[in-house]
């Protein structure tokens, strides 16, 4: 099954702590993005992205590609750090050029 998802970021120039910070919610392709968006767009969430993404069930990674035609918006290289975030997949050997151990950059 093919899964879309909308990265939302959080608004709210009261709420200094969660200020900024962006979260994924990943949902069905028979579902449309700005259904989805719709949901989340309240109070002081924004979506900021969208797409399509899939998840390795070997690392448990996941990637972020394509775009969504309904909202008008893309996939960001970024993305698929924010869906880690979200679904706690840890960061810790994701290298800044996006790759995943094993890498053969400075950094490994």
């Amino acid at each position: 099954m093919k899964l879309k998802y909308i990265v939302v970021r959080i608004d709210d120039p009261f709420d200094l702590f969660n200020r900024g910070q962006e979260f994924a919610v990943v949902f069905p392709e028979a579902l449309v993005h700005r259904q989805v968006a719709r949901l989340h767009h309240v109070g002081q969430y924004v979506v900021v992205s969208a797409g399509f993404c899939s998840q390795d069930l070997a690392t448990g990674r996941w990637s972020a590609f394509g775009h969504s035609e309904s909202l008008g918006l893309v996939s960001r290289p970024e993305d698929a750090r924010v869906l880690d975030r979200t679904f706690g997949v840890p960061d810790a050997d994701r290298c800044s050029n996006g790759v995943v151990e094993p890498c053969n950059c400075p950094m490994h």
